[in-house]
């Protein structure tokens, strides 16, 4: 097992160009707050075959495994749309890295970025019009966003530095992402268009990956080694507020809110947990053996469509019954001086 593993945003971009780092998937997907917790997505990966990934879904509680990709090459970041509908996610099986999107179920496997160059970390606006993601094209890591169907390919952050793993917050007005452009990994939040980068950690020495909002839009969840060890932090938008949520748990990787922000489902880069949001009251929802489980992202519970129409009962009296209700109305006559 690899720290690329652990931390796999940065090693599927990486690859190709050349960086030594480390980085955090990218979550997203979020509908309105507080929504309904739905399924986890995940990535696993058999030890037997190293970067043979694929995504699963399973339930909260750890039961109801489902695999929704296969092969032998890697399938990674799974990503939710906002209405729980859609996974989008990083794949090389055409030869190099892309965004592609599957249904909740797998199907409909579809790659979307088309380009030459490795794209990944691909995170869902909330009304599911758009992706935004990385990609190398321009010899560097930059977040560009593009249309659900692959369409109007845009870079955001034009900028000399490698900028990686963009999430989308629960509003559209931000993407987080984080970047080398300060010497060191930091995460950065700009506004949905590009502008306003602005660095939110501001560490030194150290790696801040792999940013995740809360679905109410006040918090980030992201990976960091500012203690020596790979540990899950929180900060509040703004980024103040700078907690270690897993200082018992190490290493502590990639996290990813409940839908009602009362839970995190994260990967200590062998098996998952779901604990509540302040890092407390921790389970071990998987019990790894001869795999590792990674980049849990928890979905919105798709709203239940009727395909049924109702309508109020039409009562009709019997004629005896309507003749006594005709015979007891009083009739009152009009004046007539």
């Amino acid at each position: 097992m690899t720290r690329f593993r652990t931390v796999a945003t940065v090693a599927v971009l990486a690859t190709c160009i050349g960086l030594v780092a480390a980085a955090g998937s990218s979550p997203a997907g979020a509908g309105q707050f507080p929504g309904v917790n739905g399924k986890v997505a995940y990535t696993k990966e058999l030890s037997s075959c190293d970067y043979c990934d694929n995504i699963y879904m399973m339930n909260a509680d750890g039961t109801g495994e489902t695999q929704l990709t296969f092969g032998s090459g890697g399938n990674q970041t799974p990503a939710w749309s906002s209405d729980g509908t859609k996974i989008a996610f990083t794949s090389n099986r055409d030869g190099h890295h892309q965004i592609y999107v599957m249904n909740a179920d797998g199907t409909g496997q579809t790659n979307i970025s088309n380009d030459a160059f490795d794209a990944s970390s691909g995170s869902w606006s909330p009304d599911g019009t758009q992706i935004a993601f990385d990609t190398s094209r321009d010899g560097n890591g930059e977040i560009y966003v593009m249309n659900a169907d692959g369409t109007g390919q845009t870079n955001l952050t034009q900028h000399a530095g490698d900028d990686q793993a963009p999430s989308w917050s629960p509003d559209g007005t931000k993407i987080a992402f984080h970047s080398t452009r300060d010497a060191n990994y930091e995460i950065y939040s700009m506004n949905a268009d590009g502008t306003g980068q602005t660095d939110l950690t501001n560490t030194s020495g150290r790696g801040d990956f792999g940013p995740s909002w809360s679905p109410d839009g006040t918090h980030l969840l992201f990976n960091s080694d500012r203690t020596g060890s790979w540990e899950l932090f929180s900060m509040t938008a703004a980024g103040t507020e700078q907690t270690n949520l897993t200082s018992d748990l190490i290493p502590s990787t990639t996290g990813s809110w409940s839908p009602d922000g009362t839970k995190i489902v994260l990967s200590n880069d062998a098996d998952l947990f779901v604990m509540n949001a302040d890092g407390s009251a921790r389970v071990k929802i998987t019990n790894a053996t001869s795999e590792y489980f990674f980049q849990p992202v928890w979905q919105v519970a798709p709203a239940v469509v009727s395909t049924t129409t109702t309508s109020a009962p039409t009562t009709t009296a019997p004629p005896a019954a309507a003749a006594a209700a005709a015979a007891a109305v009083t009739v009152t006559p009009a004046f007539t001086g």
